[in-house]
């Protein structure tokens, strides 16, 4: 198999994680648009991973345990802001209309997509049934935040550099 076909296979799962867990983008956007309007953080995101909520995270199969709704993100979350219904429609529908990598929690797609890859890995090694030969490519230290480790290899748009130029030392007064 070559990589193309690889990418396939993995888009087709990541659509799925798209598919299942974008009601919970759209929740925590309304979240945060609430906590901003009363000036207090609820929801406390810090330890919250996503593949919990998989019964089966392969390469080849995917599937969640239970439906991801209101309901249960506010059993799950308790001490989180009560939203309307209509205002997760309102997100619900601003996000349909928008880049799903521009706009999905990238930690959430990190690990997710990280766990279809360490399953790739896994069935290369067994049977080489997905590529016939090796590639290379940045490696990830489980122990070290993987995104810490992606930063090196990312591009830092023009913005953000002038934004911080800001604050550096040379433009003190």
């Amino acid at each position: 198999m070559i990589i193309k076909d690889a990418w396939k296979i993995i888009k087709k799962v990541w659509m799925y994680f798209i598919d299942k867990f974008f009601f919970l983008n759209a929740w925590i956007k309304a979240q945060r648009v609430n906590e901003l309007k009363i000036g207090k953080r609820k929801l406390e995101l810090t330890n919250f991973k996503i593949s919990k909520y998989f019964e089966t995270l392969a390469i080849d199969k995917v599937g969640v345990k239970q439906k991801i709704d209101k309901k249960f993100l506010e059993k799950c979350f308790p001490d989180s802001c009560i939203i309307e219904d209509t205002e997760i429609e309102k997100y619900v529908s601003e996000l349909g209309q928008t880049n799903m990598q521009q706009t999905l929690r990238g930690k959430y797609e990190l690990e997710f997509l990280k766990k279809i890859i360490d399953d790739l890995k896994k069935k290369y090694i067994k049977k080489g049934e997905y590529f016939s030969e090796e590639y290379e490519c940045i490696k990830i230290d489980p122990n070290v935040d993987p995104l810490l480790l992606l930063s090196q290899c990312a591009d830092t748009p023009e913005g953000l550099i002038a934004f911080l130029k800001q604050f550096s030392v040379d433009n003190a007064a």
